[in-house]
């Protein structure tokens, strides 16, 4: 058997990951991996695994969580990788009944929500527009049945919606 591919080049197994530079796109944790063809990076706390891909991530979404899974597209802002944590860690603090509660429970995915998003806004910046901006998504995006006022309260307060 061959140690090179057609080309020439020495010959690597599916699986081998090999580094890669990276900005500043997903924050600090293990090493950056890119194996062919989604870049990666594995994190401890919480634990999961960030993967950048434009065809992975569904239409009309920047990131989604998949359980300890969180698929990004490319050059995603620091808050909304903050959100995505946020869900991340909420899985792990349920991990076999959060995803039925979330699909099927209002009051919960409301708060999941609001958890995230607080954390996006601490993470991004804490402006009257970005406020206004979550606040529409937060109650026209997830069927959670709340006016854009009821969202912007929701966000704005200090403390734990719990």
């Amino acid at each position: 058997m061959s140690t090179s591919d057609i080309a020439g080049r020495p010959r690597r197994g599916f699986l081998r990951p090999w580094r890669v530079s990276v900005g500043a796109r997903i924050p600090e944790g293990l090493p950056y991996y890119r194996t062919f063809p989604i870049p990666m990076k594995a994190l401890r706390n919480p634990r999961c695994l960030l993967l950048e891909s434009r065809w992975l991530v569904p239409r009309h979404f920047d990131g989604i969580s998949l359980g300890p899974i969180v698929l990004l597209r490319p050059g995603v802002s620091a808050g909304l990788i903050a959100h995505e944590l946020v869900h991340v860690r909420q899985f792990w603090r349920r991990p076999f009944t959060h995803g039925p509660r979330y699909l099927l429970s209002k009051a919960y995915r409301q708060a999941c929500e609001v958890e995230a998003y607080r954390a996006q806004l601490q993470a991004a910046g804490r402006t009257p527009s970005r406020i206004a901006n979550l606040a529409r998504y937060l109650a026209t995006k997830y069927r959670l049945d709340i006016d854009q006022e009821t969202a912007v309260r929701l966000l704005s307060a200090e403390d734990s919606p719990r």
